[in-house]
């Protein structure tokens, strides 16, 4: 089970997303999402262990409870991104299979994200699908957890995430994603 908050910054053209998010996941593929700053605040998302995606808004609202499909636009960010596929597991695979792709990994220079210090990995290629042509990912130095992925298209940054107050198996139940 992984506890995280993140603070994310996606762009789309001319729109952009800032928000901070409370995430928390669970093997095989539980996860629960918490606005905490941004649009759409105060709102829930999660699977629950018979795999249903529910979700609530914040405020009043929050006392309505919906079930989404897996494919409902309002699960992705400006970018396409799905939460379901945001854990680090799924993200990390698709990294890796860059390599398939035939993009070139490299070592940056270390970075310290919050107090952390980190070792960077960054892979870069041909453009694919959605346009991405770098990404990079800040490992931490102490127990290898993320704390940073960052993607450019071409020359322009398009995602920043910066991953902090990380909790490697945090004593997370089935139980734990449901609301």
């Amino acid at each position: 089970a992984l506890l995280i908050n993140a603070a994310v910054r996606d762009t789309k053209g001319k729109l952009e997303d800032r928000s901070v998010l409370r995430y928390a996941f669970k093997r095989p593929n539980l996860f629960k999402s918490n606005v905490l700053q941004g649009k759409d605040e105060g709102a829930w998302v999660w699977r629950e262990p018979e795999g249903r995606i529910r979700a609530k808004a914040g405020g009043a609202l929050g006392l309505i409870k919906i079930t989404m499909k897996e494919d409902d636009k309002r699960l992705a960010d400006v970018r396409g991104a799905r939460l379901q596929d945001a854990d680090w597991g799924y993200m990390v695979r698709a990294f890796i299979k860059r390599r398939e792709q035939g993009w070139t990994f490299t070592r940056a220079a270390d970075e310290t994200i919050g107090d952390e210090p980190c070792f960077v990995v960054v892979a870069e290629g041909k453009a694919d699908a959605a346009g991405e042509t770098r990404e990079a990912f800040a490992f931490s130095r102490r127990d290898c957890t993320v704390r940073a992925r960052r993607l450019w298209e071409g020359g322009f940054q398009v995602d920043d995430t910066i991953y902090k107050d990380v909790k490697v198996d945090g004593g997370l139940t089935d139980e734990d994603f449901r609301l």
